[in-house]
């Protein structure tokens, strides 16, 4: 080193060599304190960082709303960036390790939305289910909040997060469930129509929980296993609460287990929601039944009861009293095999025998004939006991006993009818409205006769009855055949016809009717391509804060219909349009068109979301039409498969009952 100062004396070089040693001495020491103040500041500063990693992805959260003006989602990394200080800070290293996690999985979920409603693909909906099970199988996850430290376990609600999304295989494949989990992931199952899964599924929860034990034992008698599904539903009827008791007793005795107890009015509603066969024992309704307003019309009590013995006419009107109101065109279910009119009277699953009520129409009929040969002073119902210890409906009833039967009658063939229809007889289901429809003709009668032709696809036999009742309706009951009419037309795929009459039932239509023609008007007017003429439906879009209708949805272009997309949350189920669900699914589906349909509609009507839903067979039929109507016939035959293969377990009226409780139907 060369020696810039050497003229100066020993002493004072040595000084001058020592100055920059000194400089250099303090200038480490300062930048020591410094970088120990800085890292204190930020240390101090790191749990705040991570609180602000989390405000930094809810933000990013809505990122996809900028889709609108064309603006990249790059805001991801700005929440990872937040965590880098934290996670070298011993104190904060944990949770900030912890939210970094938290936000892998919350990236994973938003993927999962993405790929399942605002961009629908199936294979990137399953690749990201996956991953969002990948992502919270390390939960839970201890995380820094505004007031202090919670616990985070994303996987408790896991099932509920692939279900929403329409990601049921995925849902299914999860074991560990909790009560309210094991349900979604049992119903996902059975929306695949895997049945054995749904039974897999429930094993692990069937012994502590009733709904999932009767719905499990249900389903294993419907698929022969009697002895385990028995097993199952004692448990249930021996600890659960009333409804549950009820519901597993229906259930068992379907299963053939033996129904016991006396005749307590729990047991009589047992009973008559039933398979009531030949062989089941007559309840005893003397003295009780024909007074109890209530039981008006569980038909299976008094068909069992007149078919047990020879009963008198006199007896006979007494006991039918209550039937004998003339059946009402408003009230006859749309869907004649989602209800029977056994429903309007219990909560219960229920279904008939209908030889029973078949025979015990005959009988009366031949009643009614030995009445009418009678001279008109005999023809009145002499008293079975005194008119002050019955009901008004018996008063009634005497005065008039030939209505009365023949009203009775009528109603026992309409549940028949039903009965067969629901079981797929459909040519001894015609039998039966054609002998209702030659005890009288009205509208009631017809509208049954149309809706059980179309059920039985005999469409050429549906318009002569669309043609009868154009002669009998008034106009205060045109709404009726005017939506069935435009089903049929629907179902021939004239859709200008169809068009037609969902308008002139929409200017009329009142209560679950205004539902049901709302739904065939907005659908319609898509399918003829005139989506301005579709009106807002019960659960109308909301965007950019104002009501959307479906329609006006559809029609714009794909990108600002992915913006809408992005804002929508699943409605599940909309109650009163049961007989227009096609066309709900339809009119919903073409929100996405251009995508992945089915995808979409998977997660907007999730199982997740849906309580008292249709069963699964007639949620699976309906979309098989929306699809066949959006001429996608690669679905409509994968989803009319599995409804086939539902439809063929329930081949009687206790694997009827059976696939009732188990949720199929």
């Amino acid at each position: 080193m060369t020696r810039l100062d050497s003229s100066l004396p020993p002493s004072e070089q040595s000084l001058a060599d020592r100055l920059p040693m000194k400089r250099s001495r303090w200038g480490v020491v300062g930048l020591v304190l410094l970088g120990t103040s800085a890292l204190a500041g930020l240390g101090k500063a790191a749990p705040d960082m991570v609180r602000a990693a989390e405000a930094s992805d809810t933000a990013c959260a809505d990122a996809p709303l900028a889709a609108r003006t064309g603006t990249r989602n790059d805001c991801e990394w700005k929440a990872r960036a937040w965590l880098a200080v934290p996670k070298v800070v011993p104190w904060t290293r944990e949770s900030a390790l912890a939210m970094e996690q938290y936000l892998d999985y919350l990236k994973s979920a938003r993927a999962l939305r993405q790929a399942s409603r605002v961009a629908p693909e199936a294979a990137k909906r399953d690749d990201a289910a996956a991953r969002v099970r990948d992502a919270a199988r390390t939960a839970p996850w201890s995380l820094a909040r505004e007031n202090g430290i919670e616990t985070v376990d994303p996987r408790r609600g896991l099932p509920f997060e692939l279900v929403a999304a329409g990601a049921y295989r995925e849902a299914t494949q999860l074991t560990g469930l909790d009560a309210e989990s094991t349900k979604i992931a049992f119903d996902a199952a059975l929306q695949l129509g895997e049945l054995q899964t749904a039974l897999a599924i429930a094993d692990g929860r069937a012994e502590i929980e009733p709904e999932i034990a009767t719905r499990a034992g249900a389903l294993r008698c419907l698929l022969g296993e009697h002895k385990a599904g028995l097993e199952l539903l004692d448990r249930v009827a021996s600890r659960a609460g009333a409804g549950g008791r009820d519901r597993a007793a229906v259930a068992r005795a379907a299963c053939g287990g033996q129904v016991s107890g006396s005749r307590t009015d729990l047991d009589a509603e047992v009973v008559a929601a039933l398979l009531l066969t030949e062989s089941a024992p007559a309840p005893d309704i003397e003295g009780r039944f024909r007074g109890d307003e209530r039981r008006a019309e569980l038909t299976p009590i008094v068909a069992a009861w007149l078919m047990a013995h020879d009963r008198s006419t006199s007896q006979a009107v007494d006991a039918i009293a209550h039937l004998s109101r003339p059946l009402d065109a408003a009230s006859m279910p749309r869907e004649i095999e989602t209800v029977s009119l056994l429903q309007q009277s219990t909560p219960l699953p229920v279904a008939i025998a209908p030889e029973t009520h078949e025979r015990a129409a005959e009988r009366l009929a031949v009643m009614m004939t030995d009445l009418s040969s009678k001279p008109d002073k005999d023809r009145k119902s002499p008293p079975a006991e005194p008119v002050t210890s019955v009901s008004p409906d018996v008063v009634k009833a005497r005065k008039n006993p030939t209505a009365t039967l023949r009203q009775a009658a009528r109603r026992l063939l309409a549940e028949a009818a039903i009965a067969r229809a629901t079981l797929g007889d459909h040519r001894a289901a015609q039998r039966d409205v054609e002998r209702l429809l030659d005890l009288e003709d009205d509208v009631a009668a017809e509208l049954l006769a149309l809706r059980v032709a179309m059920v039985g696809g005999d469409l050429d036999r549906a318009k002569i009855h669309v043609a009868a009742l154009a002669r009998l309706t008034s106009p205060a009951e045109d709404t009726q055949g005017a939506l069935d009419e435009a089903l049929l037309a629907l179902r021939e795929a004239r859709w200008e016809d169809a068009h037609a009459l969902a308008k002139r039932a929409h200017t009329s239509a009142k209560g679950s009717a205004a539902d049901e023609a709302t739904w065939l008007l907005v659908m319609t007017s898509m399918r003829v391509g005139r989506p301005e003429e579709a009106p807002a439906t019960p659960a109308a879009v909301r965007g950019e804060g104002a009501t959307m209708t479906w329609g006006r949805l559809a029609a714009l272009p794909e990108e600002q219909r992915r913006a809408v997309r992005a804002q929508l949350e699943p409605f599940g189920w909309v109650r009163g349009a049961e007989g227009a669900r096609a066309a709900m699914y339809y009119a919903v589906g073409q929100a996405a068109g251009g995508t992945d349909v089915e995808v979409f509609l998977d997660s907007m009507f999730s199982p997740a979301f849906v309580s008292g839903s249709p069963g699964i067979l007639f949620v699976l039929r309906a979309r098989a039409e929306a699809a066949r109507w959006r001429g996608d016939e690669v679905s409509a035959k994968g989803l009319g498969e599995v409804a086939r293969s539902i439809q063929a377990l329930a081949n009687s009226p206790a694997k009827l009952v059976l696939a009732r409780v188990a949720g199929l139907m």
